[in-house]
């Protein structure tokens, strides 16, 4: 702790410093009385314990010390500078007290304020004393674990934020970044992906991958006089989203017997995915680079449109390009097993009509009709299932018909028993 007084003359003089403060043993000045005399038999201790209320010479244990701002700046004079400086000055004006805490975390004031006494040698006049009240600001101390870095998906939001342990309110925030490693650096502005550019956090939403690597601190200017404080810089890294492709190894359009396989390439590595069909969850896993992901097979009971999510090894999650697979629109009958056990599929896809009811009739080889069903189909190539084995081996033939039972095709089935 110290104190300089300032006469109107702009002289300087040292009337305590580095006494009982947090530098030099902790032992603060708590409601003391202090009388600063050039007749005064000794200086005030620079150590504990406190020095009682008294008379005291001008003491000035750091010898030189900076005043900061709006302090007078270097002020020597020895160890024990004497009053007796400011005579032969003229005295009338303002007389100024400045002090100092070098040491942050704690505060205080001149409760009392101070006086003056000035001695003539011959009788002058009394003036009534000013009491000044003295605010001691804390300086800005901040957490220095804050900012931590971020990483981030390039379609997600983060944030970066600091905290203060130590500083008089109200500070002031101000976040800076640098897109060059740190060595030049710039205020941030909100608009864009920012916003909170002048609170203590920082958000960013959705920062392109172009801002990987940028770097971020926070300058908090504590209550006047005291200064500014930088914090700890943190980085951002931004992950692009996977870049995933997905395409049918043989045929698009399939009618019954064909099939074929969707695949991927994911870049980076799939962590996980899902398939789906028509926006319907089909099968689900985890991936890597031993176990990439396996091809789905599609036949022509599974058309539709198909996309694949993946999320990569860094978290971040993307969606696939579409792979339309579709019926051959062929207006052939298709039997099979053909030939079976009586039991086999029966399936028919017409070029028009597609969501109405058909029918099947089976004839033997004497032209008979021994059998007659009805099928709700909905879907290209449905299964119309026949079972033939309550009659004998033979050749058979196989009739559709449309809702009105008009011929649309014919086909034949062989069963052996």
């Amino acid at each position: 702790m110290g104190f300089v007084l300032q006469s109107p003359a702009g002289k300087n003089v040292v009337i305590m410093n580095a006494i009982n403060g947090s530098e030099n043993g902790g032992f603060g000045i708590l409601n003391k009385t202090y009388t600063f005399s050039d007749a005064a038999a000794t200086g005030l201790n620079a150590g504990g314990p406190t020095n009682p209320s008294g008379t005291y010479k001008c003491t000035n244990n750091s010898q030189t010390t900076t005043w900061p701002t709006p302090g007078p700046g270097v002020v020597g004079g020895g160890a024990n500078p004497t009053l007796a400086t400011f005579n032969g000055d003229d005295l009338n004006g303002a007389w100024k007290l400045y002090s100092v805490d070098v040491a942050g975390g704690d505060a205080g004031q001149v409760s009392g304020g101070y006086s003056i006494a000035i001695n003539y040698p011959t009788k002058g006049c009394n003036s009534p004393v000013t009491i000044i009240p003295v605010t001691v600001n804390v300086p800005v101390v901040l957490n220095t674990s804050l900012p931590v870095n971020a990483v981030v998906c390039t379609d997600k939001n983060t944030s970066f934020t600091v905290a203060l342990t130590a500083g008089t309110l109200p500070v002031t925030y101000q976040w800076q970044v640098s897109i060059n490693s740190g060595n030049n650096w710039a205020n941030v502005v909100n608009g864009g992906v920012y916003g909170g550019a002048t609170t203590a956090t920082l958000t960013l939403t959705a920062p392109p991958v172009s801002m990987n690597t940028y770097l971020y601190r926070c300058n908090v200017t504590g209550a006047a006089p005291c200064g500014t404080a930088p914090s700890r810089i943190g980085m951002l890294t931004v992950n692009p989203l996977p870049v995933i492709i997905i395409s049918a190894t043989a045929y698009q359009k399939l009618w019954p017997g064909l099939f074929t396989r969707l695949i991927s390439t994911v870049s980076p590595i799939a962590a996980s995915y899902i398939w789906f069909r028509n926006g319907g969850i089909v099968a689900t896993g985890t991936a890597n680079i031993t176990t990439p992901i396996p091809p789905y097979t599609v036949d022509v009971d599974g058309l539709g449109t198909y996309q694949l999510k993946v999320t990569d090894v860094n978290g971040c999650t993307n969606v696939s390009n579409s792979v339309v697979i579709s019926d051959s629109l062929s207006p052939r009958v298709f039997i099979y097993p053909n030939p079976s056990s009586g039991i086999f599929q029966v399936r028919y896809n017409p070029t028009s009509n597609n969501a109405l009811p058909r029918g099947l009739n089976v004839y033997n080889t004497m032209g008979q009709r021994i059998l007659i069903n009805k099928y709700p189909l909905g879907v290209p190539y449905a299964n119309m299932g026949i079972d033939l084995r309550n009659f004998g081996s033979g050749i058979y033939t196989v009739e559709v018909v449309d809702v009105n039972g008009n011929r649309l095709a014919v086909g034949r089935a062989q069963v052996l028993r």
